[in-house]
């Protein structure tokens, strides 16, 4: 046999597998493609919505601190929080002062865009190891700094939930609440993963809020 045949012979054999394949396994060779193009599409969708909250965080985090009303209220907060306990905003229920009910306004204002934050964290608008990573210390701090103020709005206004976003964020972050909470290890709340490799300048991310 010349080579010219053997050729011809080994792709007839190669063509009558192939067809033979096709005839046996076509349905399943279907499936199987029709899955991983989804599995494709899931993946760079995926992606891309991981980018656009990543991109939507910055794009808020930004408009926070070059917003003049917000830093202006935010000023108001550090001067009041320095200054007393937060809750002797509340203390004054008649006789007060425009700068005492402007100072409880800004206050009002600041602590509701904290929690804005929280809920859009929540919700999964923003990205939460992205705010984690650059003020894990302004939300755990204004918590604790501003607890008793919230508490006592709470009561006077009948709202146990005012806040209740920046409560949970602060105490999940600062590793005091959570059902998968360890004692070396404060949690997430929309991630699965634990915050420990990401403390101490360490910026590795991986992917688990999805």
């Amino acid at each position: 046999m010349s080579e010219v045949q053997f050729q011809e012979l080994l792709a007839l054999i190669q063509h009558e597998t192939l067809m033979d394949f096709v005839s046996k396994f076509g349905p399943l060779a279907v499936v199987v493609s029709a899955a991983l193009a989804f599995w494709g599409v899931w993946i760079m969708l995926r992606g891309q919505r991981r980018m656009a909250r990543k991109r939507a965080t910055l794009d808020v985090l930004y408009r926070l601190e070059s917003d003049p009303a917000f830093l202006k209220c935010a000023a108001a907060y550090r001067d009041a929080k320095k200054g007393r306990n937060l809750a002797c905003l509340l203390d004054k229920v008649s006789d007060r002062s425009n700068r005492d009910i402007e100072e409880e306004f800004m206050v009002d204002t600041y602590l509701n865009h904290m929690e804005l934050l929280c809920v859009a964290m929540s919700e999964d608008i923003i990205d939460e190891l992205f705010v984690f990573q650059y003020m894990r210390g302004s939300i755990i701090h204004d918590w604790h700094a501003s607890k008793d103020y919230i508490i006592k709005c709470r009561q006077m206004h009948n709202n146990p939930r005012l806040h209740q976003k920046l409560e949970i964020f602060a105490t999940y972050w600062g590793g005091e609440l959570g059902s998968s909470y360890r004692p070396d290890s404060p949690s997430f709340v929309t991630r699965s993963d634990h915050a420990t490799k990401y403390m101490n300048s360490n910026t590795g991310s991986a992917h688990t809020q999805d």
